[in-house]
């Protein structure tokens, strides 16, 4: 599973880009590693660059995403609430929105972009 999660001291922001096929195991752990960088650098803005990344996912994968990042947020000792998360699609995936939906049914802010500049943007806004 090819990916880079950094964190943008500048900007204060977590960024991570995943490259190729991602398959619902893969995104479970990427969301894992992604909370553990976030806790340890006390960053609660995450950037999610998916442009190159070709989604393996079911619906019911998808549905199941946002509780997945819910219950690992606890084990983490984070709130996923507290959370802003701007997510980078590729064409193609439209799936996203769907993803983006079921995060708000939880209280989660999630929000799916097509551009990189207006999904950092959107981050930055208080």
């Amino acid at each position: 599973m090819p990916y880079t999660i950094h964190v943008n001291e500048e900007l204060r922001l977590l960024e991570m880009k995943h490259r190729g096929e991602l398959v619902f195991a893969d995104s479970v752990t990427l969301t894992n590693e992604m909370l553990k960088v976030a806790g340890e650098k006390n960053c609660d803005r995450v950037l999610s660059d998916y442009r190159e990344t070709t989604l393996a996912l079911s619906t019911l994968e998808i549905y199941k995403m946002p509780r997945v990042i819910h219950e690992a947020a606890v084990a983490a000792g984070l709130d996923a609430r507290r959370l802003k998360r701007a997510l980078v699609a590729g064409k193609g995936s439209q799936s996203l929105r769907f993803f983006e939906i079921m995060s708000h049914d939880l209280g989660h802010v999630a929000k799916v972009f097509f551009s990189i500049d207006e999904a950092r943007a959107w981050l930055l806004q208080d």
